[in-house]
């Protein structure tokens, strides 16, 4: 999103080669994203590491030091979530439990990277809303249908 900003911002010159690096970077940024592989495989291959090698042990506990204290309640649900979703025999619904948990992980590396940054406390706050479990209900039934139709 960055380097197309930037190229908008420099018009025609901004698909010049010979005027700038932001072409180079925007072919450079699909290669990386298809070179190590689409989600679902990446998210699989961190369920794998998890599973084999415990390495979301090591994030949760670096996203605690990072993070303030308000948080650790809610960090220690969501190790305790992940790793009964790992001891989960059905494998199918191991990968979906995963999935929102590896979505909660990508949270909070986010809100990790963010909170030390006061100028940023905006998209900190949006990021935290990702961490609001919205309920399934009939309201949210119908903002699915609306979104349907």
């Amino acid at each position: 999103d960055a380097v197309n900003h930037g190229i908008e911002v420099l018009g025609g010159n901004g698909a010049i080669e010979s005027f700038s690096i932001l072409p180079r970077l925007l072919r450079d940024n699909v290669v990386y994203e298809n070179w190590e592989g689409a989600h679902n495989v990446l998210r699989a291959q961190v369920l794998r590491d998890c599973m084999k090698l415990g390495v979301h042990r090591g994030f949760f506990a670096v996203m605690k030091e990072r993070l303030g204290s308000e948080d650790h309640t809610a960090l220690d649900a969501d190790l305790e979530a992940l790793e009964a979703t790992l001891q989960e025999p059905n494998e199918a619904l191991r990968d979906l439990g995963f999935r929102r948990l590896a979505d909660r992980m990508a949270t909070w590396l986010m809100i990790g990277g963010l909170s030390p940054l006061p100028e940023l406390a905006p998209a900190l706050a949006l990021s935290r809303r990702h961490l609001t479990e919205l309920p399934i209900d009939e309201a949210y039934l119908q903002w699915v249908e609306a979104l349907q139709r």
